[in-house]
């Protein structure tokens, strides 16, 4: 788990991005599930937790409309056992979910459903960096993802995921 923040990552003072994506890739090939919270994850989850009486932790929503409902066509169609809407949990929420129910096959089919919803939607998608990602066409022409189950050993997820192009 990653909790080292924008000071001692991306600052104009510290910058180790580089390194720092280099040390999770490299966590992620040998197998390990690569967890990274912002400290508005820890501290919204916090004072939820802390409120008198304790609330619920403001959700991301990053599966919504259209694409939710995609989303969890693709997952009924699959048997997946987690609802769509896990996906949507504040961030640290959600590593607690992960950690109480350690089933990684079916963690791979929930974010594998959602991706589905989302670029199966013609809505537009997620906020990154203040820009809306759209559906796969606004990619490179004939860019294509092959994603295959993941390989799993006790609490180790590896995503065997790469992009390829089609032939002919």
């Amino acid at each position: 788990m990653f909790l080292d923040g924008f000071q001692f990552h991306a600052s104009a003072e510290v910058n180790n991005i580089a390194a720092d994506a280099q040390k999770r890739r490299g966590m992620r090939d040998n197998g390990d599930l690569v967890w990274s919270l912002t400290w508005n994850d820890v501290k919204t989850f916090h004072s939820a937790f802390e409120a008198s009486p304790p609330t619920e932790p403001a959700a991301r929503n990053l599966v919504t409309g259209e694409a939710r409902r995609l989303a969890r066509q693709v997952q009924q169609g699959q048997r997946g056992r987690f609802e769509v809407d896990d996906l949507n949990q504040n961030p640290m929420k959600l590593l607690l979910d992960v950690m109480a129910r350690p089933d990684f096959d079916e963690w791979n089919q929930l974010a594998m459903s959602g991706i589905g919803g989302m670029f199966a939607s013609t809505e537009p998608k997620l906020a990154l960096g203040g820009e809306m990602a759209r559906s796969s066409s606004d990619g490179p022409p004939g860019d294509r993802r092959r994603c295959n189950r993941p390989a799993t050993a006790g609490r180790r997820w590896r995503s065997q995921c790469a992009p390829t192009r089609p032939t002919g």
